[in-house]
């Protein structure tokens, strides 16, 4: 990750691990370990509610840490939670979860590269969708309503 988007990603980091985290309600950190180098990362990510797991969506080379599936931690609302990540490369389905993504999250087009009030149809989707990934985690424990940050 370079310099410029670390710093970028302090804020929203900072305040998602504050009181104030409520006003980041779709956005979630993932922490999860570099395959290569053994070091810890985080970063924040907008997230949507897909059944027992969450789903976001990114161009970043981080998500190279999670193929063929990792142990990460989710904090969400103030809470972390051990999941299982899982990146996703299959381009119908990142286009289906991006389209998702910007029904549920109008203001996430402005991080694909819509212009403001632009509506995407399924071309553009597709487009957008090209070079990104879905990433798919599915909380630990997730029987139980105490154990989900889903419920």
């Amino acid at each position: 990750m370079s310099a410029i988007k670390r710093a970028m990603n302090r804020f929203p980091e900072m305040l998602l691990r504050s009181p104030l985290h409520g006003l980041m309600k779709n956005t979630l950190l993932i922490t999860f370990t570099g395959r290569k180098s053994g070091k810890t990362y985080t970063t924040p990510i907008v997230y949507l509610c897909a059944g027992e797991e969450l789903l976001m969506t990114t161009d970043s080379p981080w998500w190279k840490n999670l193929h063929g599936g990792a142990p990460v931690i989710l904090r969400i609302r103030g809470e972390e939670y051990p999941a299982l990540g899982e990146a996703i490369t299959d381009e119908v389905e990142v286009a289906r979860v991006l389209e998702r993504m910007l029904d549920e999250h109008p203001g996430y087009g402005k991080h694909v590269g819509l212009e403001p009030g632009e509506r995407a149809d399924l071309a553009r989707i597709e487009e957008l969708a090209r070079g990104r990934v879905v990433i798919r985690a599915r909380p630990a424990g997730t029987e139980g309503a105490a154990a989900n940050p889903l419920k």
